[in-house]
């Protein structure tokens, strides 16, 4: 994952609809606004994890790719971020999107979360669609 192409934006949890790089179909960028998408789940955002389990996030590091993953608990669905072991870093809750996001999940497709920053209990990510 070469990050090229991607705009970060700090503090922001608004999902853009990313436009395809030239040459690679389907790829995703984040530097869309979604305007001439026609892929409601080409979607690309920042946002901080909630309910970070803080010693599963002592052992991950910025650049780390995390797997984002459709849950149920308690009979609600769920979406968590977790490392390649299985083990459960904190969720995507409460943000513009996140319907959308679990429509996605639901449908089969498969998204990344890149650790941008860490400091403590805060893990930012930046998820967009796995390759």
């Amino acid at each position: 994952m070469s990050g090229s192409g991607r705009r970060k934006s700090r503090g922001s949890s608004q999902p853009q609809q990313a436009a395809p790089q030239s040459g690679t179909k389907g790829a995703s960028t984040g530097a869309g606004g979604g305007f001439g998408s026609s892929d409601p789940c080409a979607i690309a955002f920042d946002v901080n994890l909630s309910g970070v389990n803080v010693t599963v996030a002592a052992g991950i590091s910025v650049g780390t790719t995390l797997q984002v993953v459709l849950t149920v608990s308690n009979g609600f669905d769920v979406v968590v971020c977790q490392t390649a072991a299985g083990a459960i870093v904190g969720s995507l809750a409460a943000f513009p999107g996140l319907a959308t996001l679990v429509g996605c999940l639901r449908s089969g497709r498969r998204y990344i979360a890149q650790v941008t920053a860490l400091n403590g209990t805060i893990v930012t990510v930046h998820v967009e669609l796995a390759p």
